[in-house]
């Protein structure tokens, strides 16, 4: 009877339970647009309008961290530039739809593209009726 009463709570915990994730007025109006449709382009102009072009990565991955992002800065393919890559799940759909978000950086501290898109997970990619998810790392590509 144990036994099945942890099974389950563990099966509840896992299909259910998701980590609560900071939210800011930037995340609320992201989410909000995600509501209705998710286009990249108001994405992208929502968190320009947050956060000014010019502003460096560090600074803007510090704004997007506090609006729930999980963010890294990693070298660019060029010497000096660096990028910045986030992703931010949202929340009740099991990690399966996410907004993304690239920013690069030259050497000289030029911001030369700023992005958000939608990503939603494919059906094969599921495990048990949940996405996998984890945090951009710096080493990843």
């Amino acid at each position: 009877m144990l036994v099945a009463c942890a099974a389950l709570y563990g099966g509840w915990r896992f299909w259910f339970h998701e980590e609560p994730r900071a939210s800011g007025p930037l995340a609320a109006e992201l989410l909000a647009h995600v509501a209705e449709g998710g286009d990249s382009g108001k994405l992208t102009a929502t968190i320009d309008a947050h956060i000014p072009r010019q502003t460096p990565l560090d600074a803007r991955l510090t704004v997007l961290e506090r609006n729930g992002f999980d963010c890294a800065i990693r070298p660019a393919r060029v010497a000096g530039s660096r990028e910045l890559s986030c992703r931010r799940p949202v929340e009740g759909q099991r990690y399966c739809q996410r907004i993304n978000y690239f920013a690069y950086q030259t050497g000289a501290g030029e911001i030369l593209e700023s992005l958000a898109a939608l990503y939603k997970v494919s059906s094969r990619q599921m495990v048990w009726g949940r996405c996998p998810y984890e945090p951009p790392s710096v080493g990843e590509i």
